[in-house]
């Protein structure tokens, strides 16, 4: 299985984000956003999804789990796991990739800014527990 195509999709997904939001609905969000949260459904679809291919198509990128943590301090992780599925072979690999960065709320929003594995900012509401995460077009609800 070859890396640096994989890693190239993988990271340039990770530096997306933008204005394709703009049509996705997010409720005001509560004062208290602290929490881990868990990846639930990614425009209404339970894991695993489809998250791409590598740039040569050899390999099936699936996305298998999600976890934020927003904490306190104005700051969150994030930790993305994949499964690496080999079109030729079906054989399959495991891969993580780690997010960070700082987080703001105005106007009734969470406003997340990547400081490290992306540049992205993206906005998200927390109502009760459930977290809606409007990212690069998707609509991801987790809960904690």
């Amino acid at each position: 299985m070859r890396r640096l195509p994989l890693l190239f999709i993988l990271l340039a997904a990770a530096g997306c984000g933008g204005d394709s939001n703009a049509s996705i609905v997010l409720g005001p969000t509560d004062a208290n956003v602290t929490g881990t949260f868990n990846l639930r459904t990614s425009d209404g679809y339970p894991l695993p999804v489809l998250a791409g291919y590598s740039t040569d198509g050899g390999t099936e990128i699936d996305e298998s789990g999600d976890e934020i943590i927003i904490a306190a301090g104005n700051t969150w992780s994030e930790l993305t796991s994949f499964t690496l599925t080999s079109v030729a072979d079906k054989s399959t690999s495991q891969l993580a990739t780690v997010s960070t960065g700082t987080y703001t709320i105005s106007n009734n929003r969470i406003n997340f800014v990547m400081t490290a594995g992306g540049n992205a900012k993206f906005s998200g509401s927390v109502q009760g527990d459930t977290l809606v995460v409007a990212y690069n077009g998707s609509r991801m609800v987790y809960t904690r």
